[in-house]
């Protein structure tokens, strides 16, 4: 997601702070999030 200069430590705050996520920086100076699995392992209903 493209964040403005001026709000990109809020964000990663709030994502990381608020949310709960937790930051990756394998490909810094870009921070991530771990979003948890996907797929249909995920879900509670049957895919």
């Amino acid at each position: 997601m493209k964040v403005p200069q001026h709000q990109y430590q809020e964000t990663i705050a709030f994502y990381r702070d608020v949310v709960g996520l937790k930051p990756f920086t394998a490909k810094a100076p870009a921070i991530g999030f771990e979003l948890g699995p996907t797929g249909c392992g995920s879900m509670k209903r049957r895919c």
